[in-house]
């Protein structure tokens, strides 16, 4: 196991810039070192992980010293940053040559990438300043889920509160000057997240197309509002109240839809910068967002990274960049590698028909449908506890991954 994820770590260090020679501790193993301390069990502090390496003979010491300077070097933060983009494009790549695309059910969305994006926090550092207020500070940033394949990116990592009005500032700076897109993106955001005049922009950002889909804010008062006409009869519309284009005081004109959820018959009203797809569908695309909230389920409490590594912005962006990598190589071994021997979630697969045909049976003795597009089973679903605690138990052994292939399918199936 280790030796598969030192190959993957090395293919994406060939494509960093930043990559130097070091005596003390070279950039592969320092990336080794630090996914590692992301995959493994769950460590105390820094020290405790330090240890944990000194004791097993097997393992290439670090001097402490090293390691915690480490994560102030702006080189390593580079070099790291660079690599998990790498291995971002790597793995989606990958996934995609393998047939993994959550959306395919549905052509009309062919044409766009589609990403959810939202703010992810942890506890601030031991050694961490108070503010000018006497708080500590959480630290974070924020993430992008590719929604076709599951991989995960860090978007930007910044020193802001958990404020939403701080962090729609550090979004806007970060995802206006991302690298060229070669395909049109559908963004879905945390309604605070909305800015009119901005949305409307990136439309026609650098001729690409990035449009956004989110809940509309119940203080936000359009100046012109004009029905559209929508095909009600169509399956994707079922729920589906009313469609209109709305006019703001920045002079920017969005699609508004009001959509009332057949299963519960709550409401709820999405603006969006997207067109040419049917309402209904562009409601699920939204309700489907809340997949990232999964991956930030994993992470805290299954990979139990709840606490920063050091103080300051370098350190973050590093461990930042370092999760999702950690992440995508667990994306890769259970979409592609176990796949490929006929291993998978089964035992999650199960509970998602059950789950499914149970909201079914409820909402019909309710007198309610549930809508066509929830019942459409999604492979895109939570990492398994089990899954990842195979991985753990397995990480430093040198056993051929084949003969590791019948414990990954044991544990995937069952309800430890």
């Amino acid at each position: 196991m280790n030796d598969e994820i030192k190959r993957i770590l090395e293919h994406s260090l060939g494509y960093s810039r930043s990559s130097r020679q070091c005596e003390t501790l070279s950039d592969l193993d320092y990336l080794l070192t630090h996914v590692k301390r992301v995959i493994g069990k769950k460590y105390s502090s820094g020290r405790d992980y330090l240890q944990s390496i000194k004791d097993d003979k097997d393992a290439q010491s670090i001097p402490k010293t090293s390691y915690f300077s480490s994560l102030q070097s702006t080189r390593r933060r580079n070099m790291v940053s660079e690599c998990e983009q790498a291995l971002y494009k790597i793995v989606s790549l990958d996934l995609q040559k393998s047939g993994i695309d959550h959306f395919k059910k549905f052509p009309e969305l062919d044409d766009f990438d589609i990403t959810s994006y939202d703010g992810h926090y942890k506890k601030h550092a031991c050694h961490a300043p108070k503010d000018d207020k006497g708080h500590y500070r959480a630290v974070g940033g924020i993430y992008g889920m590719e929604m076709r394949t599951g991989v995960i990116q860090s978007l930007i990592t910044t020193d802001f509160t958990v404020s939403k009005t701080n962090e729609l500032k550090a979004f806007k700076k970060a995802f206006s000057s991302k690298s060229k897109e070669t395909r049109k993106m559908i963004c879905l955001v945390d309604m605070a997240y909305w800015d009119g005049s901005y949305w409307d922009e990136m439309k026609d950002h650098e001729k690409r197309g990035m449009y956004i889909i989110t809940l509309m804010k119940e203080n936000l008062s359009p100046i012109k509002e004009t029905p559209v006409e929508v095909n009600m009869k169509h399956v994707y519309n079922f729920g589906v109240k009313s469609v209109s284009t709305v006019t703001f005081k920045s002079k920017a004109e969005v699609t508004k839809i009001v959509y009332c959820d057949p299963e519960t018959g709550k409401e709820y009203t999405y603006l969006t910068t997207l067109s040419g797809i049917e309402p209904g569908l562009i409601a699920h695309l939204y309700l489907w967002r809340w997949k990232i909230e999964k991956v930030f389920d994993v992470l805290k409490n299954k990979f139990g990274k709840t606490k920063a590594w050091a103080d300051g912005k370098i350190a973050t962006d590093i461990q930042a960049s370092i999760i999702a990598m950690a992440y995508n190589i667990l994306l890769k071994n259970q979409e592609i590698t176990l796949a490929k021997e006929g291993v998978y979630e089964i035992k999650l697969l199960e509970k998602q028909s059950k789950e499914i045909k149970r909201r079914k049976e409820k909402t019909e003795r309710n007198g309610r449908k549930l809508h066509p597009l929830s019942e459409i089973p999604h492979k895109m679903f939570q990492m398994s506890v089990q899954y990842i605690r195979c991985f753990q138990n397995h990480l430093n052994q040198k056993t051929p991954w084949k003969e590791l292939i019948p414990h990954f399918q044991e544990a995937m199936a069952s309800y430890l």
